[in-house]
């Protein structure tokens, strides 16, 4: 099961286009194609009509979207379930220019690593 193709899929769905959907996931539109294409392919159905703009949900799309969003929204809560203290955990990614970086960022992050030091 690919989430991130489901969650594509969804961002689509709720902005109302693929552009829409890039800037919520941070992805290249057609990386956003790619992966509903791949789930349009593991389920052998369309899910979007591309011939209206905005695309519109196909019969299985309806039924797909709403079994999307209950697959997603039970590993969001299954990985929050299992956090210690409710807290996040892993890696924070944030990609920015070098000069916005060294003008904006530097402090928070140096801030965030002094409380992940702390026990």
């Amino acid at each position: 099961m690919n989430i991130p193709d489901r969650e594509a899929f969804i961002a689509v769905v709720e902005t109302g286009s693929i552009g829409g959907a890039s800037l919520r996931l941070n992805l290249t539109q057609p990386g956003v194609t790619r992966r509903v294409q791949s789930l349009e392919q593991s389920l052998g159905t369309p899910l979007l009509d591309r011939r209206s703009k905005p695309p519109r949900l196909t019969t299985a799309g309806r039924a797909a979207y709403d079994q999307a969003r209950r697959v997603v929204q039970a590993v969001r809560d299954m990985t929050m379930a299992l956090e210690p203290d409710g807290e996040p955990q892993g890696d924070l990614r944030v990609g920015v220019t070098a000069a916005l970086g060294d003008l904006a960022l530097s402090e928070p992050v140096d801030r965030l690593r002094g409380a992940r030091a702390r026990p």
